[in-house]
């Protein structure tokens, strides 16, 4: 099942695990996703859906991987890393309230398009 990388980032963390372990597994997870749910759902119900592939590439891309490597990218500069260091309680309470309002807007989203269905 695919899973936000924040979530799993925010559970590790919590576990005190590897966190880039963890967003290798939730990227790999995510991409594997959009191949193997298609090939699963056509097996088990024999029915075939188009999928715009570059417009979830490109919303992946900008959702994760852009997001991870200028992540990376900071943590490779000693000033940024030694300005983190110094707020880290700080930066990991923002993370975590963050993750709850995506999670809180994407609910909220949901509840106000009707699920995707057709009004009555």
């Amino acid at each position: 099942l695919p899973t936000t990388v924040n979530m799993c980032i925010a559970l590790t963390r919590i576990a005190n695990g590897d966190e880039p372990l963890a967003v290798f597994n939730a990227v790999l997870g995510n991409l594997l996703g959009t191949v193997v749910s298609p090939v699963l759902i056509f097996a088990l119900l024999g029915k075939m859906a188009s999928i715009p592939g570059q417009k979830l590439l490109t919303a992946l891309s900008l959702k994760v991987l852009y997001p991870l490597g200028i992540g990376q990218a900071a943590r490779a500069c000693h000033p940024v890393r030694a300005w983190a260091a110094r707020r880290k309680g700080w930066l990991s309470r923002a993370s975590e309230t963050l993750l709850l309002l995506t999670v809180y807007a994407t609910f909220v989203s949901t509840f106000a398009k009707g699920f995707g269905l057709p009004p009555d």
